[in-house]
């Protein structure tokens, strides 16, 4: 997530899913978190029945590790006809695990507060 803590509001729990509300990082957008225990395959089948999965430029066949040796899975998602994150108006990250707070120590970042749930980031311009 951010390079740094970055305070939220918790707006509420639906379904067992915590609804957080990040402030605003630009004037033009809206960023929410939510977390469900739901598996990250799980999130992931949703939103490729709703969305245009979208493949990071060489991220592609990369598996991404943790200090601990687990895995960092991560899908992101385009629900307009955007060609990339950064021209669509709306899209989401899924991520597992979710990573509370991420820390620099020089070049090399501190992962903490790692919990074993999947964490769906929207990320909204106006």
């Amino acid at each position: 997530m951010q390079g740094r803590n970055v305070p939220c509001e918790v707006k509420g729990v639906m379904n067992g899913t915590i609804i957080v509300r990040r402030p605003r990082l630009r004037e033009t957008k809206e960023n929410f978190e939510s977390t469900t225990k739901d598996s990250f395959e799980k999130v992931v089948a949703f939103y490729k029945g709703i969305a245009r999965e979208y493949k990071m430029p060489g991220q592609e066949g990369l598996v991404r590790k943790l200090p601990s040796g687990q895995e960092l899975k991560e899908a992101y998602f385009i629900f307009d006809e955007a060609r990339d994150l950064l021209s669509a108006k709306l899209w989401i990250k899924i991520q597992h695990p979710c990573i509370g707070r991420v820390e620099m120590e020089g070049l090399t970042p501190k992962f903490q507060d790692i919990r074993n749930i999947t964490s769906i980031s929207v990320s909204e311009r106006k």
